[in-house]
């Protein structure tokens, strides 16, 4: 399958998911919803490069692979989504695990694709791990994460 329809696939497949969550109506009930909400709103940020509503759902407390902390992460998001080397993000292949009330495992690929039409001339896939806990303002953010490349073949 090339990259054109398989982006396009995960496009409507991701809309989809918004509009039944738009239909379903009201605000998210369980751990699992309200971190689905968030990522659509983390994805939509990226995609409308605006780091900052991105970051808002990143814990104080973030703690990345290899060191990396929430400045750190806000000064290579601020980089990458004002550089524009693409223009819209889609995710797919979600698993969402409830640890406690409180924690949500998410394990996710993530593309980003390039290319204004309505299918992309470029995508790139990483494989996203995160952790989403449930602060004391009753947020949930995320709190660790990891990526990793993925290659053209390679399966989860």
């Amino acid at each position: 399958m090339s990259t054109r329809k398989l982006v396009l696939l995960l496009m409507l497949g991701a809309l989809a998911a918004v509009v039944i969550m738009l239909l379903s109506g009201g605000e998210p009930q369980s751990p699992e919803e309200h971190v689905r909400a968030i990522l659509a709103k983390m994805t939509q940020a990226a995609g409308d490069k605006n780091p900052g509503d991105l970051l808002t759902h990143v814990s104080e407390r973030f703690e990345g692979q290899g060191g990396l902390d929430r400045d750190r992460l806000r000064g290579i998001l601020f980089v990458e989504l004002r550089r524009g080397a693409w223009t819209r993000v889609v995710l797919y292949d979600t698993e969402i695990v409830l640890q406690s009330p409180s924690v949500v495992d998410v394990r996710t690929r993530a593309f980003l694709a390039r290319g204004d039409g309505p299918l992309p001339t470029n995508a790139e896939g990483w494989d996203l791990e995160m952790v989403f806990e449930e602060e004391n303002d009753d947020q949930w953010r995320v709190v660790s994460g990891s990526y990793r490349s993925v290659r053209r073949g390679a399966s989860r």
